[in-house]
């Protein structure tokens, strides 16, 4: 192909524009310049490359960084099994090594939990992995910050409609002291020796007392039959990813207002005697 040709020529471009960024990333970078090359892969970089999987390596690699720079790869890493069918057996277990307290709480926590629920939508998801994940949302729910409380609670009852067998986890008792936990996560990233089908989700009634009546609220739905019943309209987790203190004082004070319009004259009497 001629010089002419290959300047008009696509693929040609695309070869080049891949050489330039695997050299790129082969240099010795600063863990800064590592964050602003996975924040702009997903979008900038992939979709123009001739062989996207050839960076696999590289994001994989940036996953076992942790914190901030693995949630940057995780974007990148989803986009490769998705569009292109990589192969990345530990892609769950990396996922769930990133659910912490932290990472729900952090200023890049929009983004992460945007591709948490991405992530786990998927109905081929083997059981006691899902129950693991409604461990732990069950559990960052309740320890975690009230924001955050309400997405974790979607998520639950988004997992447990996507995955009947896990509904039992509801209904069963809570532990005591001669009966202990049998859920365990402790040192161990294999889902299935966590054990978390035999566990109940006391954290989830523990939220039902919840301060905060937005939180409870949600948490009682759990209560109800359709909340996990697939033919009824479904509790959308993206609604809740951007919840702050703010919006939840706002919420609350638009809900007394309303409260308030429906008061008859006589009601409103005594309101405002009180």
């Amino acid at each position: 192909m001629s010089v002419y040709h290959q300047i008009r020529d696509i693929q040609t471009h695309k070869n080049m524009f891949s050489k330039a960024w695997l050299a790129l990333l082969s240099l010795p970078l600063t863990r800064a310049q590592h964050k602003i090359i996975l924040k702009h892969l997903p979008e900038q970089v992939i979709p123009d490359m001739a062989q996207p999987m050839l960076i696999a390596d590289y994001l994989t690699r940036s996953m076992d960084c942790g914190g901030y720079t693995a949630v940057l790869a995780l974007e990148g890493l989803f986009n490769l099994i998705v569009q292109y069918n990589l192969d990345y057996p530990k892609y769950f277990e990396s996922l769930y090594k990133l659910c912490t307290r932290e990472n729900f709480a952090a200023k890049y926590r929009s983004k992460f939990l945007e591709l948490l629920h991405n992530s786990l939508r998927s109905t081929n998801i083997p059981a006691y992995t899902a129950a693991a994940f409604i461990k732990k949302f069950a559990h960052i729910g309740l320890f975690g910050e009230s924001p955050t409380a309400c997405f974790c609670i979607a998520m639950v009852i988004t997992l447990l409609r996507s995955h009947p067998k896990c509904i039992v986890m509801i209904h069963r008792e809570p532990t005591d002291d001669y009966n202990p936990e049998p859920f365990d996560d402790k040192g161990s990233t294999d889902f299935e020796k966590m054990d978390a089908m035999r566990s109940s989700l006391w954290e989830i009634q523990a939220l039902q007392s919840h301060a905060l009546p937005q939180i409870a609220k949600l948490a009682k739905f759990l209560e109800d039959p359709d909340s996990t019943d697939v033919m009824k309209p479904p509790t959308d987790p993206r609604d809740y990813i951007n919840m702050t203190y703010e919006t939840m004082m706002e919420q609350e004070v638009n809900t007394m207002k309303e409260y308030v319009k429906k008061l008859d004259a006589e009601e409103m009497e005594i309101l405002n005697y009180y």
